[in-house]
């Protein structure tokens, strides 16, 4: 009996835990400073939050019978990564935001890693004028970018039909979009069209 005793706790001790939690979506995107101008670039850093949280809140609402998307946030970088990469990685966001700004125009760096699906790198360059008129441009540039990394994730976790979704909505605002500017617009919305024809089963 002892020794029946002994080889049942032997068993369940060198029997491995299985996992039965699933892979949680990547929510969160963090914002990291933005150099410039010293005298205008705590007002930009303080606009591009804004510009985020506002996009956040949009989809939010236009998504608001998603459950996926219920913990979508906004957080600011408390200091600069040795490498974005590195950070969007380990700390399992959904993107990384960062950038710079002269005279005339506000350029932001958007880190994706391996949330970039069809796009060539990890990360894509939009940039816009400073300029009042550019603000709602820049909060769509910043909604469609971030519909296509929730549309990577939900590709990720296998939930399909949310993927769709949110390329679709991320589609739509790239009708009519300026694309001769020399950024990666024209890249992001190429690879948006291609994983929205992929996951339609199009292609």
């Amino acid at each position: 009996m002892h020794k029946i005793i002994v080889a049942l706790l032997l068993l369940c001790i060198g029997t491995p835990a299985v996992a039965t939690g699933e892979d949680p979506p990547r929510l969160k995107i963090t914002v990291f400073r933005y150099i410039g101008m010293n005298e205008r670039e705590n007002s930009y850093n303080d606009l591009v939050m804004r510009r985020l949280k506002e996009k956040v809140d949009d989809i939010k609402r236009e998504f608001a019978d998603s459950s996926y998307i219920k913990g979508l946030f906004v957080e600011r970088g408390i200091r600069e990564p040795r490498s974005y990469e590195e950070f969007v990685d380990q700390a399992k966001a959904l993107q990384a935001f960062t950038g710079a700004m002269d005279q005339s125009r506000l350029h932001t760096t958007i880190y994706l890693c391996k949330l970039r699906g069809s796009l060539p790198r990890e990360k894509v360059t939009i940039s816009t004028k400073i300029a009042m008129a550019e603000y709602q441009e820049l909060r769509d540039l910043y909604k469609m970018v971030t519909l296509y990394a929730l549309a990577m994730d939900a590709k990720r976790l296998h939930k399909t039909a949310e993927a769709i979704r949110f390329l679709q909505k991320a589609n739509s605002l790239s009708y009519g979009r300026n694309v001769s500017k020399g950024d990666d617009t024209a890249m992001l919305i190429r690879a948006i069209k291609t994983e929205l024809k992929n996951l339609s089963g199009k292609g």
